[in-house]
């Protein structure tokens, strides 16, 4: 059974080799690739997700509908992109945060795309009905063809386009966030009495270490900015003193969420001007809006 896999597989990446050589277009690179894989092995699904900003967005692939957004370390596909390294998992039920695309797939192999410059610019992702379906032979021969794919598409204009938008692309702070990456902070609004018991601050003290009776600055994976003790002006001290923090806390991200905008009673247009600086700081992440 390994020889014939493995028979299979040297035979498919010659002709992968064959059917891409000269192409100049990204999409039919990809679309190429996954229906050749497709065909071959028998997989229940064959794709490629491309990396657009802070997400992976579907691309090319065989099979069943799919997720269209994947975000950065989530699931299996932005764990690989996270890690920068092939992951492959014999139950999918146990891979923590594996997002179902589809209940019918049981076992999956992710490898990541690289750029001449060693950028990850997509994941290739193929899952299977079976548990255990992949194992070192997958993993070999999957990395060799994603190598010849990378070689291929690195200089096409789809990839050039796509790692110009990751860099003009700002991330956003969610509008729901119930889950935070090691890295992240939870920016709210809070008073300076501490009393975390309406709006973001309810759900800082609940889910992310926020603490009572502090009401300025970094607790657990929270930080607060007090914006209930007058008019916007007396906003801004503590606005600047966060900015100020997140430059000196580049191990950290931070999600501002939209701070005096609840039971505060402002206006996002009254607030979002006192992040005008954080603009610039790449580890502070803001509202949509602002």
């Amino acid at each position: 059974m390994t020889m014939e896999k493995e028979a299979k597989y040297r035979l498919l990446t010659e002709q992968i080799r064959s059917l891409v050589a000269g192409e100049t277009d990204a999409v039919a690179v990809m679309a190429n690739v996954c229906a050749a894989i497709h065909e071959a092995m028998g997989f229940f699904w064959t794709g490629f997700y491309r990396v657009v900003g802070e997400e992976l967005v579907l691309g090319p692939f065989q099979g069943p509908a799919a997720c269209v957004h994947i975000g950065f370390g989530r699931g299996v596909c932005g764990t690989a992109w996270q890690r920068r390294e092939t992951i492959v998992v014999p139950d999918v039920e146990q891979f923590p945060g594996h997002i179902a695309c589809s209940s019918q797939s049981r076992s999956e192999i992710v490898v990541p795309v690289f750029s001449a410059e060693g950028s990850v610019v997509a994941v290739l992702d193929i899952d299977s009905k079976q548990l255990a379906t992949f194992d070192d032979i997958d993993r070999q021969y999957l990395e060799e063809i994603v190598a010849i794919v990378s070689l291929q598409i690195s200089s096409t204009s789809i990839i050039q386009e796509n790692m110009e938008q990751t860099n003009k692309q700002k991330r956003t702070t969610p509008e729901f966030i119930t889950e935070l990456q090691p890295n992240e902070i939870f920016v709210f609004g809070s008073n300076l009495r501490g009393m975390h018991g309406g709006g973001a601050a309810y759900v800082a003290y609940r889910k992310f270490g926020a603490v009572m009776g502090q009401g300025v600055g970094l607790q657990g994976q929270s930080y607060a900015i007090p914006t209930m003790q007058g008019g916007v002006e007396t906003i801004r001290p503590y606005v600047d003193e966060f900015i100020a923090f997140a430059k000196s806390r580049k191990d950290l991200t931070f999600l501002v969420t939209r701070i005096g905008c609840g039971i505060a009673g402002f206006r996002d247009e009254e607030i979002a001007p006192l992040f005008a600086a954080a603009h610039e700081v790449e580890n502070i992440v803001l509202p949509p809006r602002w």
